[in-house]
């Protein structure tokens, strides 16, 4: 029996991490229902290229028996693109996505696979001949357009990632780390420039000198992205149930005099109410709880508070810790547990928080006040 290879392992285990992350996704209960499909079908396309590049190279008799099978690697190839992006947008978009708007993103993956399906009315012995003659139907330089479409989504998503963490402030009350998603993107950068590398592998070549450039680069890169999701996906199941929406900020029409208004309700609000103590609040669970549409609260908190949501919340807590911190019940607890008691749920955001509202440390200000 042939001994498999370095490679092939590597290979087999970023196939089975694939298939084994595919169908913990689908068991993972979550509201991301939409995001988790999409990213189900990207691993899934990944997990198959994959085990298609062991079969070839482990010399598998199937092959030679299917040739088609030689096709498996090239049909996803225009899909990767879209599939990523709207995985992304989906993630960061509670709003449903529009079937209307989706479809056309697909239309390069549908010209090339009838085009590829060509392949499959011919008989292996004249598919097999093909093959050893190169004489292939789709156009020479249909990789480097699926490259370069990949390049674009990628970089389009990325943008859309970017955004989403400027508007976080102005929804959330508490810090909550996307990092998982930033080293998603790196790892995906990884294989598009991987793929581009193998692509152009002869030119590479014959600059650097470096005799080993081939898509066996890619299938590495493409091996350990596998392995990278099922440790994010397993390990840290929350980050897949995101319900974070950034709220779009629009002048919501109302008159200065309505602002006024809206700003002493909101007042009231903070101060009977005392919604702030909740750690985990959102610019959607305070407009519930004071009566006002989302839109009109972001708008009055950026213009009559002059703050976005993230630090008008802090505000109010830091307020309450100042008063918690003079209690008599307070004195023997530690300033961590105070601060927890005012509704912040982590000791970086009080202390930076703090620091930038009163321009000292709380240790400093509990030490003045007593």
């Amino acid at each position: 029996m042939q001994k498999i290879n370095l490679l092939s392992a590597l290979i087999l285990f970023g196939t089975l991490q694939g298939v084994i992350l595919s169908v913990a996704l689908n068991n993972i209960k979550k509201k991301n229902c939409t995001a988790n499909r999409i990213l189900t079908v990207f691993i899934f396309l990944i997990s198959i290229t994959l085990l298609s590049r062991l079969v070839y190279v482990e010399g598998v008799s199937i092959v030679n028996k299917y040739p088609h099978l030689y096709l498996i690697p090239d049909i996803p190839m225009f899909l990767y693109g879209p599939l990523f992006y709207f995985y992304i947008k989906s993630l960061l978009n509670k709003d449903a996505i529009s079937i209307r708007k989706v479809w056309p993103h697909f239309i390069p993956a549908l010209i090339h696979i009838l085009i590829m399906s060509v392949y499959l009315f011919e008989s292996r012995m004249e598919y097999a001949q093909r093959l050893m003659e190169n004489n292939l139907i789709e156009l020479p330089w249909s990789p480097y357009l699926a490259i370069l479409q990949s390049g674009i989504y990628i970089a389009y998503s990325y943008v859309i990632y970017k955004r989403y963490l400027g508007r976080m402030k102005d929804n959330l009350s508490f810090r909550f780390s996307l990092r998982y998603l930033y080293i998603i993107f790196i790892l995906i950068f990884i294989c598009w420039l991987a793929w581009l590398i193998s692509a152009l592998g002869p030119a590479v070549q014959s600059i650097t000198g470096f005799e080993y450039i081939d898509y066996n680069i890619a299938w590495v890169a493409l091996s350990f992205t596998t392995f990278s999701l099922a440790y994010f996906a397993i390990i840290q199941q929350d980050i897949f149930k995101l319900d974070v929406v950034p709220v779009k900020y629009e002048k919501s029409g109302l008159s200065s005099e309505q602002l006024d208004a809206l700003k002493e309700k909101l007042n009231r609000c903070m101060d009977s109410q005392k919604p702030y103590l909740n750690p985990k609040i959102t610019l959607n669970d305070l407009s519930g709880i004071a009566e006002i549409p989302a839109k009109d609260l972001s708008r009055l908190i950026n213009e009559r508070f002059s703050v976005n949501f993230f630090d008008f919340i802090n505000m109010y807590r830091i307020r309450e810790f100042k008063e918690l911190s003079k209690k008599n019940n307070y004195k023997n607890m530690t300033i961590l547990a105070a601060a927890f008691d005012a509704g912040f749920n982590s000791k970086t955001t009080f202390n930076t928080a703090f620091k930038k509202h009163t321009n000292t440390t709380p240790a400093e200000f509990v030490k003045n006040s007593s």
